[in-house]
């Protein structure tokens, strides 16, 4: 579930991205081994699936971080 963390999204990226966690959005981090699918919509975003069945929405100015990791 939700984890409330007091720190910038930036740095708890940065805190979180030796254990694998990406930045997929201004509010959503992701753990990589949990995403299971990547769709793009024509805007550049993109929504990704998690082992959960859960979908988030990813944004074309992170998509860079998630495609280097994976």
């Amino acid at each position: 579930g939700p984890v409330l963390h007091r720190v910038t999204m930036a740095a708890l990226a940065e805190e979180l991205a030796p254990h694998g966690f990406v930045r997929i959005h201004r509010a959503h981090l992701v753990r990589l081994a949990a995403v299971t699918s990547v769709a793009s919509e024509g805007s550049g975003d993109f929504a990704v699936t998690l082992a959960s069945g859960q979908t988030l929405p990813g944004s074309r100015r992170y998509r860079v971080a998630l495609v280097q990791l994976g």
